[in-house]
């Protein structure tokens, strides 16, 4: 299932969120600095987490149902060295929702193309 982004009313330029936004019931928001979740399951979590961190995550926590979340972390990649408050994203996966992130190797599917032609006309 793929996260659907919301329209995310104005921050004030900081790139903070307002305390009290919530996207829809069913969706997710995500930016560079936040994934807020409303009435979703983890697996939308983990999409977002994953598109974010650019590499595949893994939802081994086995929870199940909907959940309403809110996730804001400092930048991944900062355009210059910040004093930003936010803790990195592994760290407030932990400290915010009391999850962790574990890194590990492991089979990953790949696509390989072996030739490519040209179609012909019919």
């Amino acid at each position: 299932m793929k996260a659907v982004e919301a329209s995310v009313p104005d921050s004030g330029g900081e790139g903070l969120l307002p305390a009290d936004f919530r996207p829809p019931a069913g969706r997710v928001f995500a930016s560079s600095t936040a994934i807020i979740g409303s009435t979703v399951p983890v697996s939308q979590l983990v999409y977002s987490l994953s598109q974010r961190l650019d590499r595949p995550v893994i939802d081994k926590t086995g929870l199940k149902g909907l959940f309403d979340f809110r996730l804001e972390f400092a930048p991944l990649q900062p355009s210059a060295p910040s004093d930003d408050p936010r803790p990195s994203v592994f760290a407030a996966i932990q400290e915010q929702l009391g999850l962790r992130l574990v890194s590990t190797r492991g089979p990953v599917d790949v696509v390989v193309v072996d030739s490519i032609q040209r179609p012909t006309a019919n």
